[in-house]
């Protein structure tokens, strides 16, 4: 019932979530939807084209368009020169024409224009203003380059902007992405805008990267097992192809493409990220199902043959058919509805199983499920400063993922941070077991050395007692008494329990050998208010600590109290001592003087004090130190 509640819950923020994210992305950052009294304009319609020539401004002039009709094209419909029509080519040729009517007074303006596949050169009405690659007047002459450029002109009135394009390389033809024109300042703060946001995404994809290093250097002790050092390399794949999926406005602001191997690279790598997603989703939420398993293992499969098939689309792109890009694309929607579907769906049972890893993971999933129903209901939409639909739900995706296994890494860290604890107690307890013994074997050792004498000590008093030398009888007894009393070897009684006698002992010879008064009063026996071993742990970690901030304080100051007893149904601990300088905390974390990061003392006891739903408090004034706690017995 719980769990069906989570469900309904996650369903519901999510997908509410979803239609008010990408409604808002829609129309506020939507070239299409753009307002062009914000001073500039996204030329996507009103473009004449002239398929399978290159025209100059002098040939449309003399109207000479070399046996081609022009007609209407809106950018961003289509992303090749078909214009809906089925028997074009994939490749070739085209000419784009369109007329602007600008301010009277003669205006500098910019235009921003993104790849163009794969070559083009660019007029305003009879000059040229530069160019990408080389368009040729054959494809012999053709030579590929792709980038997204900033070209400044002064114009006045009426005004004619023409591209000549040619692709012979890519899988897409032409112009895909509306031109933005407006003022140079304006044109320029959207540009640096988008620069700041792919740049803050490819950074928080190289942080995730750092971060899972850092890790694995740090706590390498914790990734002894081969499923977590797996599943480490899976994310630091992921979030690498992140950088490469979300960084390339960058490099085509910063650079000219070729189209080999770059947007083979460009393409791969958002397939690559759903493969790698959808492994670390399954090692993450792993069943023991034979059937759940076999599902698993088919999504891999089918996510690798995918990236295969992609592999292949990308490299021979200068050899595809239109009817090949097409079918290309049907493929690519169905297998986008099939993966997403999958995730929501293991996400789902995870959830039901009462996994940790469900909710996130359920969240992530959703997310970018709804991202693929909202890019069909809005298909006219170009981001001016954001991602695509698909970007924006990688990222999640992303960070989703990398929030469950952070979370268990950082658990498991943890753990092996109170295990690395335990083992130094249980190492401690050992040495304090030796120590016991020894001094067990010297008690034996010193009554079997009496017993051996005792026969001439009697020897000796029966000869003075008969010689009548009463004086000398006791003089002698004493003696034999004071003698007896320094042989012994025996430590302070503190309870009835023999373990948790030998520790107090232990820690009470450390505090003598530093010249530190201790008091120390506690009553234990067999009954316990939690198992020997971890109450040891509470005792050692807290006298250890004590006696670690005694030590440099002035001789007077050196002083350990600390008491242990029952009150009715709680077991009550109390320890009291003095320090100086500063006690400096993390979040809830004390610091450790011994090493930089957090201390682990105070932190294993206070796990043991949760664990047996118990209660601590820690008075920490300028002197003194005070950690009091109170454990239920059952």
């Amino acid at each position: 019932m719980r769990q069906g509640k989570v469900l309904q819950i996650t369903f519901c923020v999510v997908i509410l979530f979803s239609c008010a994210f990408f409604t808002f992305l829609y129309w506020n950052d939507n070239k299409y939807k753009n307002d062009p009294n914000e001073g500039i304009r996204y030329l996507y319609d009103n473009w004449e084209f002239y398929y399978g020539v290159l025209l100059t401004p002098e040939d449309l002039k003399n109207g000479d368009t070399k046996g081609a009709y022009m007609e209407y094209v809106k950018i961003g419909e289509v992303n090749n020169y078909s214009n809906h029509n089925p028997y074009r080519g994939a490749h070739g040729c085209g000419t784009y024409v369109i007329h602007l009517n600008l301010a009277a007074e003669k205006t500098r303006y910019a235009i921003e224009i993104p790849e163009i596949y794969s070559a083009y050169r660019f007029y305003v009405n009879d000059e040229l203003v530069g160019r990408c690659g080389e368009p040729g007047e054959d494809d012999k002459n053709y030579r590929e380059g792709i980038q997204t450029k900033i070209y400044s002109f002064e114009a006045a009135g009426e005004c004619t902007l023409l591209l000549e394009t040619r692709d012979e390389s890519h899988y897409y033809s032409g112009m895909t992405y509306p031109p933005a024109l407006g003022t140079e300042s304006v044109v320029l703060q959207r540009v640096y805008r988008r620069i700041i946001f792919y740049t803050t995404i490819a950074v928080l994809c190289a942080f995730n990267i750092l971060f899972t290093l850092y890790y694995c250097v740090k706590f390498r002790s914790s990734l002894k097992e081969r499923s977590q050092r797996k599943n480490v390399m899976i994310f630091t794949g992921i979030a690498f192809c992140g950088i490469l999926f979300m960084g390339y406005p960058l490099v085509h602001y910063l650079w000219q493409c070729r189209v080999h191997p770059w947007y083979t690279i460009e393409l791969m790598s958002g397939y690559v990220i759903t493969f790698l997603i959808v492994l670390l989703h399954n090692r993450l939420t792993q069943t023991r199902h034979i059937m759940e398993k076999g599902v698993g293992y088919g999504m891999v499969v089918l996510a690798a043959v995918m990236c295969a098939i992609v592999f292949l689309y990308g490299n021979f792109s200068a050899h595809l058919t239109l009817r090949m890009e097409m079918g290309f694309s049907f493929v690519v929607f169905w297998y986008k509805i099939v993966i997403a579907l999958y995730l929501v769906g293991r996400s789902v049972i995870s959830v039901y199983r009462q996994q940790t890893e469900g909710v996130p993971l359920l969240t992530g999933s959703l997310f970018y499920a709804c991202s693929y129903m909202w890019d069909r209901l809005y298909p006219k939409f170009e981001p001016i400063y954001g991602g695509w639909f698909a970007e924006w739900a990688t990222i999640i995706m992303i960070f989703a993922s990398g929030f469950v296994l952070w979370r268990r890494l950082l658990q498991n860290a943890k753990q092996a941070e109170l295990l690395q604890k335990q083992y130094e107690e249980m190492e401690k307890q050992m040495k304090i077991q030796v120590r016991h013994m020894e001094k067990v074997n010297e008690t034996v050792e010193y009554n079997r050395r009496v017993r051996h004498d005792f026969r001439h000590h009697l020897h000796a008093i029966d000869t003075l007692a008969k010689e009548g030398k009463a004086e000398k009888v006791s003089e002698y007894v004493a003696n034999l008494s004071e003698y007896h009393k320094k042989g012994r070897s025996q430590g302070t009684l503190f309870c009835e329990n023999t373990v948790i006698n030998a520790l107090l002992q232990y820690y009470e010879d450390n505090a003598d050998q530093s010249e530190i008064k201790t008091v120390i009063r506690v009553c234990a026996d067999e009954n316990l208010p939690v198992p020997e071993v971890e109450f040891c742990i509470i005792i050692g970690n807290l006298l250890e600590n004590a006696i670690d901030a005694s030590r440099p304080l002035a001789r007077e100051k050196r002083k350990i109290e600390f008491y242990g007893k029952q009150e009715g149904a709680m077991y009550l601990i109390s320890s009291v001592n003095y320090y100086e300088g500063e006690i400096r905390k993390r979040g809830r974390r004390f610091q450790s003087s011994k090493h930089t990061g957090n201390g682990v003392g105070i932190w294993s006891v206070e796990k043991v004090v949760e664990k047996y739903n118990g209660m601590m408090t820690i008075d920490v004034g300028e002197e003194k130190f005070e950690v009091k706690i109170a454990i239920p017995i059952e």
